[in-house]
Parts: C-alpha cells; sequence; structure tokens
C-alpha cells in the first residue's frame, strides 16, 4: 500500500508479523516495523498514518508513517478477524460486513 504522506510503500507479512516499509524510488527496504499479530489490510489516512487490521488478535494498529513505529492498538472487543477495510470520507472503518455499522462509530470516536 502506497502512503502518500511519508512516500513509502507498507508491505504486511502475515507470518512474520511485521510490516516492511519500501522505498519505491531506491526499491529498499526503509524499516521493518514488529506487530503483535498478522497484519492484513493497511489503510493510509493521507496525513502520517497507517492503519493495518491485526487479524488474529481483532485489533488496529496504528502506524505513524514518519517514525515507522506503531504509536497505539486499539482492540476491537467482540470484532474476530478483522479482514478488510472501508474509507468513509475521513474515517476507515473494518470489517467483514456483518461488524461494519457497529464498528463505524466506535472507529469514528477513535478517530476524532
Amino acid at each position: 500500500m502506497y502512503d502518500s504522506a511519508s512516500g513509502h510503500v507498507f508491505i504486511m507479512d502475515g507470518h512474520g508479523k511485521a510490516a516492511s516499509v519500501i522505498d519505491p524510488k531506491t526499491r529498499k527496504v526503509v524499516a521493518t516495523i514488529p506487530l503483535s499479530g498478522k497484519p492484513e489490510a493497511p489503510v493510509a489516512d493521507g496525513k502520517g498514518r497507517v492503519y493495518v487490521n491485526i487479524e488474529d488478535k481483532g485489533s488496529i494498529a496504528v502506524i505513524d508513517s514518519s517514525s515507522n513505529k506503531v504509536i497505539a492498538e486499539w482492540p476491537m472487543a467482540g470484532c474476530e478477524e478483522p479482514s478488510a477495510w472501508i474509507w468513509i470520507g475521513n474515517r476507515v472503518t473494518s470489517s467483514p460486513p456483518a461488524v461494519i455499522n457497529r464498528w463505524q462509530l466506535w472507529m469514528q470516536k477513535r478517530a476524532s
């Protein structure tokens, strides 16, 4: 996933429980970010934050794309294996679809 704020590409490694950050100009890995579980689908907000669902933990990791560090992890109690994202205006929402409405409000509160 390309992050316009940093100009880097973020690649998720579910087996290694990490995110690799690649500089597309040099085609080199510039950072490896350890995560608490298996990352799946990253989404960038265009303001320096990358959100990634940690599928086996039922949480959202927040990465600062300028420091390449996890700055928060939000548990989503009751959400098992979040597996995708939906961009709604300036907010991200995790799915599967059965939990979108429930978690949309939760994500809006977290994003504000």
